[in-house]
């Protein structure tokens, strides 16, 4: 009786141990899967990252590609059409177009920087933004 008591509390013993040593076994399995989601989501947010296209830059490439054209033909179109005026009012509506394109390359960064922050910050892009577009509109003038 005192050997069937004893091979009872064994074979309970060793039952345990081997749920145990299950649950280790699952955990791990468990771990390691979270792990590879974890690594793969990382992953492709990275890939998506990559290949997505902001306006922003967007319009900085356009704005650098009109200076460039600017810079390079506008002293041509002023002088061709500098008799009756024409070539200097072509020459600052382009500039005025470089100039808002350059305006919206910079604005939408600085809208993603503000916008997390407080009331201020917001109140102060809008009120450069206001400035910038009343300066070339004078600019114009």
């Amino acid at each position: 009786m005192l050997k069937k008591i004893k091979r009872e509390k064994r074979g309970e013993a060793e039952r345990k141990e081997a749920q145990k040593s299950a649950q280790d076994v699952t955990y791990e399995t468990e771990k390691k899967e979270n792990l590879q989601q974890t690594e793969t989501a990382q992953k492709e947010k990275e890939e998506k990252l990559k290949t997505r296209w902001r306006f922003a830059d967007l319009f900085a490439f356009f704005a650098l590609l009109l200076a460039a054209i600017l810079i390079a033909v506008g002293p041509f179109v002023r002088f061709f059409l500098a008799e009756n005026g024409t070539g200097q009012r072509v020459y600052g509506i382009l500039i005025t177009v470089a100039q808002y394109i350059m305006l919206a390359a910079v604005a939408l960064p600085a809208w993603y920087f503000v916008r997390k922050k407080s009331g201020f910050w917001t109140i102060l892009l809008i009120i450069i933004i206001v400035v910038y577009i009343v300066g070339t509109i004078i600019g114009l003038i």
